[in-house]
């Protein structure tokens, strides 16, 4: 989570599955319901926006009050969009701020997905961060041991970073 993007792999497409997992409403502003493995946004763009998002806000952000503004200059718009990560009924949504209309589709979307181990039991992590990652492990190995290791291991993790 820490990673810079540039350090990341690619990611993984987000596109919605079903009718209801994505919606714009006749002001331009929408959401997408994301995948159960979503951890964190690499990039999203409207069709009709001048460039991508690589950060999401969060409710808690004082941005995100802003959005239910009525005025364009305001919320989010093509020129300036606008996504929040989101907790609804419907599970973990992406809102995005705001299209021109709602003819827009999405342009570009991907996401990093939480890691989980595959059938060969290995962690699909990216090369970049290969290093920092085993330190963060033996970081954590070491604390669970109470060795006064742990700190110089979590301060090299996160040098490499």
């Amino acid at each position: 989570m820490e990673a810079p993007l540039f350090m990341l792999e690619s990611g993984h497409i987000l596109e919605p599955g079903e009718e209801s997992t994505f919606f714009i409403g006749s002001d331009g502003k929408g959401f997408l319901v994301l995948p159960d493995d979503f951890m964190r946004l690499i990039s999203f763009q409207m069709s009709d926006w001048d460039r991508p998002v690589f950060e999401a806000i969060t409710e808690s952000d004082p941005i995100y009050r802003q959005q239910a503004s009525p005025f364009k200059g305001i919320c989010g718009n093509p020129e300036r969009p606008v996504v929040a990560l989101v907790r609804r009924a419907e599970g973990k949504v992406l809102e995005f701020y705001s299209c021109r209309n709602a003819d827009a589709t999405i342009a570009q979307a991907c996401y990093l997905p939480i890691p989980r181990i595959d059938a060969d039991g290995a962690l699909d992590i990216p090369e970049d961060l290969y290093s920092a990652t085993v330190y963060r492990a033996a970081s954590l190995v070491l604390a669970a041991l109470g060795d006064q290791l742990a700190t110089t291991m979590l301060e090299l993790s996160k040098s490499m970073i």
